[in-house]
C-alpha cells in the first residue's frame, strides 16, 4: 500500500494563483483579439498594403470624398515619415517636408509623433507607408482596449466589467467612424495616465510614476 503523497499548501496556493493569473490574461486577450480580427481582418486578408482600414467609408464617394482621400494620404505619409525619421535622423523630426523650407513646421498641425513611434517596427519591416499606417491603427485600437480594461478592472475589481469597457471604448462605431483622423480621438494615453496615477497614489511605486510620465508624454506627442 502506497503512503499518501505529501502536499505543500504553499505550493498549491502558488499553482492556484498562477492559474488565476493565466485566466485573467488569456480571457481579455482572446476577446480583444477576436474583436480585432472582426474589425480589421478584411484589410489584412489583402496583405495590409493595398488599402486603408475599412472604417469611415461613409465619407467616401460624397461631398467629402476629395478631402477624405487627401487626409488619408497625408496621415499615412506623416505616420510613416515619423517612423523613419525617428530611427534615421531624430533631430529632423520637427522639420516636416510638407511646409518646407520653413523650420519647425510640425508645430503647424497635429503632431502624430506617437503614431510614428508605434509604426517603427512596421516601417523597418516593410518600408510601406500604407502597411505601416494599417499596422498603427490596428495596434492603437488594441492598446485602447487594453488601457480601458486595466483602468476599469482596477476601479471595479471585475474582469468582465473591464472587458466590456475595453470593447466599448476601443471598438465603438463613433470612435472608428472617424478613423481618417486617428490622432483627434486618440485618448488612449490619457486612459493609461489615469490608470498609472491611481496605481501610483495607491502603491507609490516608481514603475507607476514612470508609466504615468510616459503616458502623459505620449498623449502630448499624439495630439494636444
Amino acid at each position: 500500500m502506497k503512503p499518501p503523497l505529501n502536499t505543500d499548501p504553499a505550493a498549491d496556493r502558488r499553482r492556484s494563483a498562477n492559474h488565476q493569473l493565466l485566466l485573467r490574461l488569456l480571457l481579455p486577450a482572446a476577446v480583444f483579439t477576436a474583436a480585432l480580427v472582426f474589425q480589421f481582418g478584411a484589410v489584412w486578408n489583402t496583405g495590409g498594403g493595398s488599402t486603408h482600414l475599412p472604417c469611415g467609408a461613409y465619407m467616401l464617394g460624397g461631398s467629402f470624398d476629395t478631402s477624405t482621400r487627401a487626409d488619408l494620404k497625408f496621415q499615412s505619409w506623416l505616420v510613416a515619415r515619423h517612423a523613419r525619421v525617428l530611427v534615421e535622423q531624430p533631430t529632423a523630426l520637427f522639420d516636416t517636408e510638407h511646409c518646407a523650407p520653413y523650420p519647425g513646421t510640425l508645430t503647424f498641425g497635429i503632431p502624430m509623433v506617437t503614431l510614428g513611434i508605434l509604426g517603427i517596427p512596421a516601417m523597418l519591416a516593410t518600408d510601406d507607408p500604407v502597411w505601416t499606417y494599417n499596422f498603427v491603427l490596428t495596434l492603437m485600437t488594441a492598446l485602447a482596449a487594453l488601457a480601458m480594461y486595466l483602468l476599469v478592472t482596477w476601479w471595479t475589481g471585475s474582469q468582465v466589467a473591464g472587458i466590456v469597457a475595453g470593447l466599448l471604448y476601443a471598438f465603438h462605431p463613433f470612435r472608428l467612424a472617424n478613423i481618417v483622423h486617428p490622432s483627434v480621438w486618440d485618448t488612449t494615453w490619457t486612459v493609461f495616465a489615469l490608470y498609472f496615477s491611481h496605481r501610483l497614489f495607491a502603491a507609490g511605486r516608481w514603475i507607476h510614476a514612470v508609466g504615468l510620465a510616459t503616458a502623459c508624454a505620449l498623449q502630448v506627442a499624439a495630439s494636444i
